[in-house]
């Protein structure tokens, strides 16, 4: 079980927690926690939810659309 919070400019939003299934189902789900960037450059990469064998593979994808001031991570419960 992991939690996936949101940092956006220093502030900091819980927005999941659960098992790996669970979590991808959730991103799968609310596309629009990680979309956005698309509005901004239609050619942003986007993380490939398809494949998550385990929470390092889900924490790579992340890495892709890391802005620095914007992320997207994963802390233990």
């Amino acid at each position: 079980m992991k939690k996936l919070v949101e940092l956006n400019e220093g502030k900091r939003r819980e927005l999941f927690e659960g098992s790996l299934e669970e979590m991808v189902a959730y991103l799968k789900k609310n596309e629009d926690v990680y979309k956005w960037q698309l509005d901004e450059d239609p050619d942003a990469e986007q993380p490939d939810l398809e494949n998550i064998e385990d929470w390092e593979v889900l924490e790579k994808e992340f890495d892709k659309i890391s802005l620095g001031w914007w992320d997207l991570v994963l802390e233990s419960l």
